[in-house]
């Protein structure tokens, strides 16, 4: 193949970065870039114009193709050339594959964020287990991996109840197209939720009146269950003016220069918001940014009469009958807690700016509360910080902690006639004082309910509250504690460890409104405070005149019978790996955004003493091509 050539090839594979991947003439070929096929791109939105256009398979809009998918035949011209590899980008797409559909977002081409979007539903599950299960055997070294079938999304569109919206030199409010600086200006988003976009719009508005250029970025966090939002700005160096607050010329409120801030100014709707002083003048005008965004969070709530008669108003009467079904499919598994008759019930509770890391809120609470409730019914409530980790499609959310509840205790069997642990009729029982391992004779399984009577570590005592109860679980990488708050009534103990201080008030906090008196969080690094605790290494600190000492522990446990990791995308430290494979728990809970480095971890693991008994993914991120998965390795 030579640079600028023509080629045509099938599609066999698609890579995370959302490129095609095919053989030409026994090379390796990688396909980038989307063709017009209409030019039809108005940039209209199904939140902002006709809803209608909105719904069905291949929606109404006409847009770009954004790539190749598997099964295409397509015609690319070759960009860059190997001896055994080639880059290229898409011409022409000669014959579709059966699984394309058309992609309803007007921004698909230049977006990038759902590259899976004109592939059918059914589809992209397939293509996501087929790319966990290559990474298992190519990076994990497992060959025949058991990868259960996925657990897939109910809600498709607007699940998000995170957006962070860039801010462009002009104004511009949306995203950046990929593999660039350059911000699309979006109007919509099929991922985020209302408030998000009416945030998004709020900002524009203000930017463009004001001409204000310091703010580099909005953050909008939504609590489904609640309804609550928070906003985050990041205020930049750049575009700054203190002195003359944009075209404005005011740095607050009436023009007064310098002046003593209004400590007044809305911030949520009939609340007194009074956290705001001095340090308010970092982003000029902010006053009237709060009054834009709380109204326009506020705008949301109108009963369903009251939204259809706005919408006759301003949309065809097809739009307006769309509306309230694009209410119900947002709500997600949380739907319950909205009131009947009503739309979800918005209001803005917190406006925070962080500059130069630091973070201070602007108005209104330090936290937004969500409420989301496990499989079986148990409600908790997490509170969430500007700067918190949570998962950020809380319907999904729910099957995933429940999913690692069940690799957790093994007291649920997610297939017909099988155990969780050992795939078979018969589970695994380990000893709780040698931990040896052994298949029960008398297991019982009853497939009506589908659960079988051995616990993780149990006898062949009948299930109990207490019996079914391990003694302690690990919960490393534990973030704002939600994970071990989930699991917390199945254990005796439950400790995590986190190495961001922020993170970990918030993990004792949510343990405190939860009710929970057996959890316990620390700040530290895991693969250096879960030794230390164990009395397998020393632990040390820096005294005020900087030298180190050794430091006693702030908890000290025997043993762990269960840990469960959920570390970011680049996956665990080999330091934090080796630290739990020398405690030794019986069962390893690994949840992870990430095959690659989840499979780069399970090879570490199996060479360290465990198993890898079985992995399910649980699309969190539908129309994209990201994967959440949680596996469970056993000590051998």
């Amino acid at each position: 193949m030579e640079k600028n050539q023509i080629i045509e090839l099938t599609v066999e594979d698609m890579l995370d970065d959302g490129r095609a991947f095919g053989r030409y003439e026994g090379c390796a070929v990688f396909i980038s870039g989307g063709i017009s096929v209409d030019g039809n791109n108005s940039g209209a939105s199904g939140r902002n114009s006709d809803k209608s256009a909105d719904r069905g398979p291949t929606g109404g809009y006409g847009c770009k193709i954004t790539g190749a998918i598997p099964g295409d035949t397509v015609s690319a011209r070759v960009t860059k050339a190997k001896k055994s590899a080639a880059e290229a980008v898409l011409m022409r797409i000669i014959s579709p594959s059966p699984d394309r559909v058309k992609a309803e977002c007007p921004y698909a081409a230049e977006c990038g964020g759902c590259s899976l979007q004109e592939m059918s539903y059914e589809a992209q599950k397939k293509l996501k287990t087929k790319q966990l299960i290559s990474k298992l055997q190519r990076l994990g070294g497992i060959e025949d991996p058991k990868v259960n079938e996925m657990i897939g999304a109910v809600t498709l569109k607007y699940y998000r109840n995170k957006a962070v919206f860039a801010v462009g030199p002009n104004g511009e409010v949306g995203f950046r197209k990929g593999k660039s600086h350059h911000v699309i200006d979006v109007d919509d988003c099929m991922l985020q939720s209302d408030a998000a976009m009416v945030c998004a719009d709020a900002l524009r508005k203000f930017l463009k009146d004001t001409g204000i250029r310091c703010i580099s970025q909005m953050t909008v966090k939504t609590a489904f269950g609640t309804g609550e939002v928070m906003v985050v700005l990041e205020k930049s160096d750049e575009g700054d003016d203190l002195d003359n607050g944009g075209r404005g010329g005011r740095s607050g409120p009436k023009g007064r220069k310098g002046g003593k801030q209004n400590n007044n100014a809305k911030g949520s709707r009939g609340k007194d918001r009074n956290k705001r002083g001095n340090e308010s003048a970092d982003i000029p005008q902010i006053e009237l940014l709060a009054e834009l965004l709380d109204d326009a969070v506020y705008s949301l709530n109108r009963t369903d009469e009251e939204y259809s008669e706005s919408s006759v108003n301003n949309a065809d009467s097809k739009a307006e009958s769309d509306a309230p079904e694009r209410s119900d499919e947002n709500a997600g598994s949380n739907s319950d807690v909205l009131t009947e008759g009503m739309q979800r019930r918005y209001s803005l509770e917190s406006l925070a700016v962080i500059h130069q890391g630091k973070c201070r809120i602007i108005a209104g609470k330090p936290t937004i509360t969500d409420i989301v409730r496990r499989g079986d019914g148990r409600e908790f409530k997490f509170e969430i910080a500007p700067q918190s980790f949570y998962q950020v499609n809380p319907e999904q959310m729910v099957k995933l902690y429940d999913k690692a509840m069940e690799y957790a205790f093994g007291s649920i069997c997610d297939e017909a006639s099988e155990c969780p642990v050992t795939g078979n009729d018969q589970p695994m029982r380990i000893d709780q004082d040698d931990k040896t391992e052994s298949n029960v004779s008398d297991h019982t399984y009853e497939p009506d309910k589908k659960r079988c009577d051995i616990q993780n570590r149990s006898t062949d005592k009948p299930e109990t509250e207490n019996s079914a109860k391990i003694g302690t679980l690990l919960d490393l990488y534990c973030g704002v504690g939600t994970i071990g708050i989930w699991m917390a009534d199945r254990a005796e103990q439950v400790i995590g460890i986190e190495s961001v201080k922020s993170a970990v008030i918030d993990a004792n906090r949510n343990s405190v409104i939860n009710g929970l008196v057996n959890t316990r969080y620390i700040c530290g690094k895991a693969e250096e405070e879960l030794p230390g605790m164990m009395g397998l290494a020393k632990l040390y600190k820096w005294n005020e005149v900087n030298e180190r000492v050794e430091r006693e522990p702030d908890i000290r446990i025997g043993s762990a019978d269960v840990a469960v990791v959920d570390p970011p995308r680049a996956g665990c430290g080999e330091a934090l790996l080796a630290a739990v494979a020398t405690a030794s728990p019986g069962r390893i809970v690994y949840v992870s955004c990430d095959p690659g480095t989840l499979a780069r971890d399970i090879k570490y693991l199996t060479a360290h003493g465990y198993e890898f008994i079985g992995c399910t993914a649980i699309d969190q991120f539908p129309m994209t091509t990201h994967t959440e998965c949680v596996s469970l390795m056993r000590h051998s």
